[in-house]
């Protein structure tokens, strides 16, 4: 799996919000979610919520973008299978939010 802050950061470029807008949702200094977003913190529980809820995501759609190829090695097509799944799930639940 990818590190949390990656798919953090990687969920909020993709909804073309900028780091400062977002931590000014969250109300955390800039410094904390550049070190959270560059991997060398991990979030607390807290700033997680507060941020998915900031970037309109859900924790499905963050443990979908953690999700890397290699985490499924013994059954690739599978996993294949099932991160198209789990986007399809993210995704209309990302249109019934809005």
């Amino acid at each position: 799996m990818k590190p949390i802050g990656k798919a953090l950061k990687e969920l909020r470029v993709a909804k073309n919000l900028s780091q400062q807008k977002v931590i000014r949702a969250v109300k955390f200094n800039q410094s904390y979610a550049s070190r959270v977003e560059c991997g060398l913190m991990t979030p607390t529980n807290s700033y997680i919520d507060r941020y998915l809820s900031a970037i309109k995501c859900s924790e499905l759609q963050l443990a979908v973008q953690r999700l890397e190829p290699e985490d499924y090695v013994k059954n690739t097509e599978l996993a294949s299978k099932l991160i198209e799944v789990a986007r399809h799930i993210s995704e209309a639940m990302n249109e019934l939010k809005e």
